[in-house]
């Protein structure tokens, strides 16, 4: 183990210096780099699932499996890591039984807290809605403690499933002491997760940056037709893609430095940035 790292006493996690916040980025990124196909195509399959959470009753359903198909993607990445493998099986984990009975829990529980939440904040919503249709001032006020009461719960749960997922996934761990101790751990690295929160905020302003000064000369050139709104389009999403994929890849190395034991892990793992490129050859597969 690292010097710089502390194990928490009892609590099953480290305390990881803030510099480990620019080196995930770093491996995350080379990792995305070597196997951009698998990733990008496994999180196409993933945000299309979850766009069916929208649909009545079937959408209750993939809201509870959301967690495994998740885990599912976090093995492929693991077995990445280890085996120079490109295969990803988005149903990994339902192949696993007490993985897929604890993974299943923390959809319900997610489920119950989000219609917690719009008991909560319904009423204040609408609220909201008709004083802004009529003008009133308490318009304000109730919007207010809606996005309090929503960025409330969004920061506990992303929090308590940053670390809970992977732990799951890979040692089966019970539910509910994998929330609570990816909550704890998470909360005891805010160093090193806000410095990998910086670097990805500066990122995203640099590409913002980019991608306007792309779109204002695709525009000059091109016009306002539909065909230059979908060409303008194109990058955004693949963008979003890529962005989604690199983040998958920086849940499985935070769980590995703070809550796996990281040198047992890379022992298993074989050096992607010694190895030449793969390039996503034709043995690329993504299952689901």
């Amino acid at each position: 183990m690292n010097d710089q790292q502390q194990k928490e006493p009892g609590m099953g996690y480290k305390v990881v210096p803030s510099t480990m916040g620019k080196l995930w980025l770093q491996e995350a990124w080379q990792y995305f780099r070597s196997r951009t196909r698998s990733l990008v195509f496994s999180v196409l399959l993933l945000m299309l699932l979850m766009s069916l959470a929208s649909v009545p009753v079937l959408g209750m359903v993939i809201s509870i499996l959301s967690p495994v198909f998740t885990a599912g993607l976090l093995l492929g990445i693991r077995a990445g890591f280890r085996e120079q493998t490109n295969r990803i099986n988005l149903l990994d984990a339902w192949q696993k039984p007490e993985a897929r009975k604890q993974l299943v829990l923390v959809g319900f529980v997610f489920m119950l807290v989000g219609l917690l939440f719009s008991t909560l904040a319904g009423p204040d919503l609408a609220e909201f809605q008709l004083a802004l249709l009529s003008g009133e001032e308490l318009a304000l006020a109730s919007f207010s403690k809606v996005i309090m009461v929503f960025l409330a719960a969004v920061t506990i749960i992303s929090l308590s499933t940053w670390l809970a997922i992977p732990e799951i996934a890979f040692r089966e761990s019970p539910a509910l002491v994998s929330l609570l101790l990816s909550l704890r751990a998470t909360l005891a690295n805010w160093r090193a997760l806000s410095m990998l929160g910086l670097w990805l905020i500066l990122i995203g302003f640099v590409a913002i940056f980019i991608f306007t000064a792309v779109t204002a000369v695709l525009l000059s050139v091109l016009g306002t037709s539909p065909l230059a709104g979908f060409i303008v389009t194109l990058p955004v999403f693949a963008l979003m893609l890529a962005v989604m994929a690199v983040m998958y890849v920086l849940q499985y190395l935070c769980w590995r430095d703070i809550l796996a034991d990281p040198d047992m892990e890379k022992s298993k793992e074989q050096a992607t940035t010694q190895l030449p490129d793969q390039g996503d050859n034709e043995q690329t597969r993504v299952i689901i």
